[in-house]
């Protein structure tokens, strides 16, 4: 196995532990937390969605008002097709793609509260037939005003999701009274 998968794979271990030790504990452990350099980092405004986030550059955004597989509003951000960021309305195609139940969360703080995170570890099939390990992370939200929101977050590696989980941390909520 190559470094990232190992880490990775240790990532998810100590968040399993940390997830089943709190069962009986009336909060989730914290997710990690990973010391990424915010400043150059842009922000984006969905007013449809009810959220503002700060992401890398090299994010491209893609606000969808309409799609053919879903109803809703929604936003993505992609920086490569293995780096992906998806926020849509919990309805329709959406409403049975939410957190796994089995999968303990830990708990992301945002700029407008706690937010519980599942991130259940996977594998995508290469072209020649391998498997290389693949992080999704998902959690619920519910913007000031607006219907609540599926959050699912997909990274090659735990450096990725790391950086991911700090995007979610820059969320805030538009129209939250201060």
């Amino acid at each position: 196995m190559s470094k990232m998968s190992l880490k990775s794979l240790g990532f998810l271990c100590v968040l399993g532990v940390s997830g089943l030790a709190a069962q009986g504990q009336p909060k989730p452990p914290e997710c990690p937390v990973a010391a990424i350099d915010t400043a150059a980092w842009v922000l984006t405004k969905d007013p449809a969605i009810g959220i503002e986030m700060k992401h890398p550059t090299d994010y491209r955004e893609i606000h969808w008002t309409s799609r053919s597989d879903t109803s809703g509003v929604s936003l993505a951000f992609r920086r490569n097709a293995a780096n992906t960021i998806d926020i849509n309305e919990f309805q329709g195609f959406y409403s049975t793609r939410g957190p796994q139940p089995s999968v303990p969360p830990c708990l992301l703080r945002t700029r407008s509260g706690e937010l519980a995170l599942h991130v259940e570890p996977t594998y995508t099939i290469n072209s020649d037939g391998s498997h290389s390990p693949y992080l999704i992370g998902k959690a619920i939200i519910s913007p000031t005003g607006k219907p609540r929101m599926l959050v699912e977050i997909g990274a090659p590696d735990s450096t990725a999701l790391f950086e991911q989980m700090m995007m979610l941390r820059t969320i805030e909520f538009l129209g939250r009274p201060r």
